[in-house]
């Protein structure tokens, strides 16, 4: 009986022990566990912050360089409306001078304008006469073609005439005048009444008729020529 009870004392022992130690262990599990745990939440919070720090490094670069390109355009805007200030400036004062120097030139041209307007008018009028006049096709479109162009020239205030044109003008006057009072004979294009066009010898009584081949002419202007 005492063996028996000798026995069982010591499996409770050995027994007591197996738990004993194996709650040491499960124990100490546990605590591992706890500090892995804890060192992951460490990790993962200083990442994080290394996150955010890195973040806010970038958002501080990017607003600090939108910042520069800001200040960079408000300069430019500064430098073109400055730009802007002294073109004004200056075109106003150009304006001014522009103004003055057409006062002069108006009281220095004085009663010139009422003699160059007398001018203009018979340029005009003349250009119009010798456009249609029966001497055209003797004398060419080439001084109609002057007094439109001295006609316009003349009725700008900015320029004046030359001595040579005005000389011009007086000279085409006194051509048509003295053409008016001659009775003479060239060779001219005549277009007859099928549309056919051919050379003439044709005479020309003053500024009143034309005649080739004993047939009286008519002078087209649209054409320049004699049909």
């Amino acid at each position: 009986m005492k063996k028996y009870l000798s026995i069982l004392f010591v499996l409770s022992l050995t027994f007591n022990g197996f738990i004993f130690a194996q709650e040491e262990q499960e124990e100490g599990n546990e605590i591992s566990t706890v500090e892995a745990l804890l060192n992951l939440v460490k990790q993962g919070k200083t990442q994080e912050q290394s996150e955010n720090a890195k973040r806010e490094a970038r958002f501080m670069a990017n607003k600090n360089k939108q910042a520069e390109i800001l200040a960079a355009e408000k300069r430019e805007l500064a430098r073109q409306e400055r730009i802007a200030d002294q073109l004004e400036a200056e075109y106003k004062k150009n304006e001014e001078i522009l103004r003055v120097k057409e006062e002069a030139y108006q009281k220095e041209l004085g009663s010139l304008v009422e003699l160059f307007g007398h001018l203009q008018s018979s340029a005009g009028e003349a250009a119009v006469q010798f456009s249609g006049s029966l001497t055209s096709p003797q004398f060419g479109l080439e001084r109609v073609n002057f007094l439109n162009d001295l006609t316009s020239k003349m009725s700008e205030t900015t320029e004046l005439p030359t001595i040579r044109e005005i000389e011009g003008l007086w000279y085409e006057l006194q051509r048509e005048m003295v053409a008016s009072g001659q009775v003479v004979s060239f060779d001219t294009t005549v277009v007859d009444v099928d549309g056919e066009s051919s050379t003439c010898k044709v005479t020309r009584v003053g500024l009143f008729n034309a005649v080739c081949d004993g047939k009286y002419l008519e002078y087209v202007s649209a054409t320049g020529q004699f049909a």
